[in-house]
């Protein structure tokens, strides 16, 4: 067992630390691309579609987060029914 510690050091001067050089974070990433997969003949764009989706989805909570609610507004059945809840200042 001495033998490896040798061999640790040297890797240890060779790459750095572990955590530079770890996997682990990667294959989670991995774990879930892997989970927007839904057209097995082409895995990569079901994949590109799901991380665009997420990521728009990100930012259009980022983006509401920002606006506050100021006033609900009382339904007419007079009025357009495509109007929204509350009004965003």
């Amino acid at each position: 067992m001495t033998h490896l510690l040798v061999h640790l050091v040297e890797e240890l001067e060779l790459c750095g630390p572990v955590h530079t050089r770890w996997m682990y974070p990667i294959e989670r990433y991995f774990k879930t691309l892997k989970g927007f997969v839904q057209n097995k003949v082409r895995p990569e764009g079901s994949m590109t579609k799901g991380y665009a989706l997420e990521e728009a989805l990100g930012l259009c909570t980022k983006y509401v987060q920002d606006f506050m609610a100021i006033r609900r507004q009382v339904w007419d059945d007079k009025e357009d029914p495509n109007m929204f809840d509350e009004v965003l200042e």
